[in-house]
């Protein structure tokens, strides 16, 4: 240690004054000793209160006080200087007492102290420097602690706190993080009920040894209120691995839960009117649908061409109705899993021939071709025949709404463990900023200042009945050129879960 080192004796045995001073001046070390020193307590208290020193060196058989309350006395006035305490021989347990209330070490009096004076000293002094940066770190951690939402503890491995953060001390209704330490579950002004439970985690987490230990229920408060708290708790280990305490937090989510649960009521709600006006749209809708299938057959008298013409524009804006109608009622019961699948083995040939045939009319109807490009050879696939025709006439319809000419194809091939079927069409093509946007439920996109009708529904509902089926659906697209929206189904059995397998996510071409 380089430098002077000023040290303060309080003492009032000038020859254990003289040792002392005759010990420092002896010291081989680089740094120098610079000591002053008093004979009572009074007047050592009135220098450390006026001047700035390295080390104390104290007697605790002074003229004006005596013993432990020596070393307490001289820490109120100066708490962070460290203290070497001088005790005779025969009170060598006063000395370990002293170091239990502050004092940093204790020498045995006499002609031995020339020895280890100096050792001990500079030993109490790096000690000190020590300890108050472990302080700093200390209150540096607290600090961090205080600013985490969560409620944060950690104890040793037989449950005694060693420490918490400001939420979990007002948790457990405390005033001050610092009142935790020392305590125990039992210590806390908890319910009987609610302690066991909390030392029950905390046991099973310390024997466990390795698992992290989560749990997530309601918790009855002591003001007789319930409350939900999200508690996590994992095992603490030291160097050699051995479990030496646990580290937990507590979220208290009550107002998550209610948040959740009035979203789920309003959810519920919403699908209830949803399915409730869908259903009562159409009754009348289907009377007004075969009042008009009759009058145009004849039924009321023959049709002059103007209202023939007025009632097809009728039945065409009904059909339309009906098909919002279907598509709010399938989204509805996608979105609520209540959409029933009757998985079987079908052929995706019989699927593309049956829209096919369906399709091609309307198509040929806009001036554009519809044209397969199909592998009659793929094998059959587990899936809902039903919603797989769904799926490839919401994909060509779609392709209707944007393609004014030229053609659209349908086309399939396997890949791998997948048979893909793709939709091309020679259309306007979609600009890159909204390919992300087009599976979006009541999401409408228009090439310019084009705007297409519909709920904006279909391909939401087609991409949620291919990802039930194991299955992807995404789009190529380049704007003016065209779109090819293609889907994946497994080959393997599917069972209806909307987590396709990293190879399917990496299967496009």
């Amino acid at each position: 240690m380089n430098g002077e080192i000023k040290v303060l004796q309080i003492d009032d045995d000038e020859i254990d004054v003289r040792l002392v001073k005759r010990a420092l001046a002896k010291s081989t070390k680089s740094a120098k000793f610079v000591v002053e020193s008093a004979s009572c307590l009074a007047n050592g208290l009135n220098l450390l209160k006026t001047r700035q020193y390295d080390v104390l060196l104290l007697d605790l058989g002074l003229p004006d006080s005596n013993g432990i309350e020596t070393v307490k006395s001289v820490s109120k006035v100066n708490a962070n200087i460290p203290i070497v305490v001088l005790t005779g021989l025969e009170n060598e347990e006063t000395g370990l007492e002293a170091i239990k209330n502050g004092a940093s070490d204790y020498l045995v009096k006499g002609p031995a102290i020339e020895i280890s004076l100096v050792r001990t000293a500079l030993y109490a002094i790096e000690r000190k420097k020590v300890a108050e940066k472990l302080h700093e770190s200390q209150q540096m951690l607290q600090l961090v602690m205080n600013s985490i939402p969560q409620a944060i503890f950690w104890k040793d491995r037989n449950l005694v706190y060693l420490g918490c953060n400001a939420v979990f001390a007002k948790h457990a209704g405390l005033s001050s993080p610092q009142e935790i330490v020392g305590k125990t579950n039992q210590d806390l002004p908890w319910r009987k009920e609610e302690t066991e439970f909390y030392s029950q985690c905390d046991r099973r987490v310390i024997e466990s040894n390795s698992a992290e230990y989560h749990i997530s229920e309601p918790q009855l408060q002591a003001d007789g209120k319930q409350a939900w708290l999200d508690t996590n708790k994992v095992p603490l280990h030291d160097s050699e691995g051995n479990v030496v305490g646990v580290l937990g937090t507590y979220e208290d989510i009550t107002e998550r839960k209610e948040a959740d649960r009035k979203i789920k009521e309003a959810m519920d709600l919403k699908s209830q009117f949803i399915s409730t006006v869908s259903h009562e749209l159409r009754t009348p809708l289907t009377i007004i649908k075969e009042d008009i299938a009759l009058i145009m057959d004849g039924a009321a008298g023959r049709l002059k061409s103007k209202q023939r013409e007025i009632l097809e524009i009728a039945q065409r804006n009904i059909d339309r109705l009906a098909r919002l109608i279907n598509d709010v009622l399938d989204f509805q019961k996608l979105q609520s899993g209540k959409a029933k699948f009757n998985m079987q083995d079908n052929n995706i040939s019989s699927v593309i021939e049956h829209v096919y045939n369906t399709m091609a009319g309307a198509v040929k109807q806009k001036g554009i071709e519809l044209r397969l490009a199909v592998d009659n050879n793929l094998p059959k696939v587990i899936f809902d025949n039903d919603k797989m025709i769904q799926v490839l006439t919401n994909l060509v319809s779609n392709a209707m709404k944007f393609t004014d000419k030229g053609s659209i194809t349908i086309a399939s091939r396997r890949i791998e463990n997948y048979i893909r079927v793709s939709v091309i069409d020679t259309g306007c093509g979609m600009k890159q900023e909204d390919l992300p946007k087009l599976f979006q439920q009541f999401q409408q996109l228009g090439s310019g200042n084009r705007k297409t009708g519909g709920t904006g529904l279909g391909l939401a509902i087609s991409k949620d009945i291919v990802e039930k089926h194991g299955g992807r659906i995404w789009v190529e697209s380049e704007f003016g050129k065209g779109t090819i929206i293609h889907f994946l189904l497994p080959i393997k059995a599917s069972t209806c879960e909307s987590e396709p397998t990293q190879q399917l996510q990496q299967t496009q071409n």
